[in-house]
């Protein structure tokens, strides 16, 4: 749904936010919606505990980040220095 035209996820979306490459999701409002909230830090709880397990896990898709032009763009201003 929207708040203030901005874009609040819900626990519908525990399913998109799971499978995205991103970090961070702006917003889940914890006032109404907790399931959503508790979902995604037991979701995180278990992918932070499958990172410790396995020293290959990644908990964030670094290549994704890396991909990003404003990463890149940042990456090329540091070497011209």
């Amino acid at each position: 749904g929207f708040h203030r035209t901005i874009c609040i996820f819900n626990y519908q979306d525990i399913w998109h936010l799971a499978k995205a490459p991103h970090l961070f999701a702006n917003k889940v409002l914890f006032q109404k919606d907790r399931s959503a909230a508790y979902c995604m830090a037991q979701y995180l709880d278990v992918r932070n505990k499958m990172k410790q397990e396995k020293k290959e896990y990644s908990i964030v898709d670094e290549n994704f980040y890396k991909q990003l032009q404003n990463v890149e763009f940042g990456n090329k201003k540091k070497l011209m220095k």
